[in-house]
């Protein structure tokens, strides 16, 4: 496992730091081993951190609050308790989340690749779904990126930003983090499909802009709702 999570941590900084190398460089290999273990792991990790949060804005005040006058003997007894209960329900929400994330990450960037790869062969490009979709996997790296937003929401629940302050933090991560996907379709569609750069630009942006619109929806629309499952 600690292996697993080393090849990880190695792979997802060669994609983050140098793209246009990794791509380059990329050898051909089954989109069912490595690119989608390394897109599980995304997700799943994404899902941890989504869990701790949940642990820290909402299990731990309903904990303060059952602890409310207790004090000596009972606080001692009851804290254990308390404590046990959380870390069962936020291993609960942990399992939802990364079973829901795991399988919805697939089917975005599956389909995603799919786009990807009849958009470039339309335009004459090379080689087949099999090594866009081992690449579009890898792209999944940007995932991990929405971890400085929870960080965020934990610093507004104990008052340290004010959720205004949040939203913008929260925009500016997920407006940044659009705007490097792309970049990395665009490498993508360039090393795989063998297309210019202004072309291969070009094509990704088809589905970048599909993804920024519903990236504007969602900001316009439901990110309210976050407030109240934060607690912030």
């Amino acid at each position: 496992m600690i292996n697993k999570l080393k090849e990880y941590a190695l792979t997802w900084w060669e994609v983050v730091s140098a793209p246009i190398l990794f791509f380059t460089v990329m050898e051909p290999e089954d989109w069912r081993g490595r690119p989608l273990d390394f897109l599980l792991v995304s997700s799943w990790i994404l899902s941890f951190f989504i869990a701790v949060t949940i642990f820290v804005v909402q299990m731990i005040p309903v904990g303060q609050y059952l602890m409310e006058g207790l004090a000596g003997i009972k606080f001692l007894i009851a804290l254990p308790v308390v404590l046990a209960l959380g870390l069962m329900f936020s291993a609960i929400i942990f399992i939802i989340l990364g079973g829901f994330a795991m399988f919805f990450s697939f089917g975005a960037f599956y389909l995603l690749g799919w786009v990807l790869h009849v958009i470039s062969k339309y335009f004459n490009g090379e080689k087949s779904a099999e090594d866009m979709l081992q690449a579009v996997f890898y792209s999944s790296a940007v995932m991990l990126f929405f971890v400085v937003t929870l960080f965020l929401a934990i610093l507004s629940n104990f008052g340290f930003l004010s959720f205004e302050i949040f939203r913008v933090g929260f925009d500016v991560v997920l407006y940044l983090s659009l705007l490097f996907i792309y970049g990395l379709w665009s490498i993508l569609v360039r090393k795989v499909g063998g297309h210019s750069k202004p072309r291969a630009f070009l094509l990704a942006a088809i589905p970048f802009v599909f993804c920024l619109l519903l990236a504007i929806i969602f900001d316009l629309k439901g990110f309210e709702k976050i407030r109240s499952i934060l607690g912030i």
